[in-house]
């Protein structure tokens, strides 16, 4: 393990630069001299002796990282939203801190790994056009478009760690901001709904 420390300690620089995400590509690159079967050996007792955690395959995270930008390094087309926006803007209560919730107009993913994981649900293109900022590279909702995907979803049937809707704090959301962002969704039951929650 010697060498694989010493390895790992040039490798901190480049956690911490990605903030604690790493991909294989990274690593290749990290490593250019290493051949693949070298790369995977090392990575292999990275992951054993707990220097590097294995999300799915090709990603890696160190200890701390930042489950926003692993799910956007996974997901280039994706938007953080539902739980991870509601948690961060305190409308709902404590949830999972190693995992993130995005949408994406890809097919859906989910990567659970021990208490890590990245729920990437799938999202009609049209609605991903609107209720979306830049937070540098990331995409994130609004917390109106965070509440509405939610919504979205649990008539879907998924499930969340928490109760939908009764803990989310909808007294904080912008309500003009949803009734414009309603007009996205065709579906009249879930328009009703919408407005039936909000009040």
């Amino acid at each position: 393990m010697k060498s694989s420390l010493a390895d790992y300690l040039e490798l901190e620089p480049l956690l911490a630069a990605q903030h604690g995400v790493l991909l294989a590509s990274d690593l290749q690159a990290f490593w250019a001299d290493r051949t693949p079967q070298v790369l995977a050996t090392r990575l292999t007792r990275f992951v054993e002796h707990g220097v590097l955690h294995k999300i799915c395959r090709g990603a890696y995270v160190g200890r701390p990282f930042d489950p926003w930008v692993l799910a956007a390094r996974l997901y280039p087309d994706c938007a953080i939203s539902t739980v991870s926006v509601l948690s961060r803007h305190a409308l709902v209560g404590t949830v999972p801190t190693e995992q993130v919730w995005c949408v994406r107009p890809g097919r859906a993913r989910e990567h659970v790994s021990g208490n890590l994981a990245v729920h990437c649900w799938s999202l009609d293109p049209s609605l991903m056009e609107f209720g979306i900022e830049h937070h540098g590279a990331i995409r994130v909702a609004t917390p109106e478009k965070a509440f509405l995907d939610t919504l979205h979803f649990h008539l879907h049937g998924r499930t969340y760690p928490f109760c939908v809707p009764h803990d989310i704090d909808v007294s904080r959301l912008d309500k003009n901001r949803i009734e414009g962002n309603l007009e996205h969704y065709r579906n009249p039951r879930f328009q009703t709904f919408v407005r039936g929650v909000v009040g």
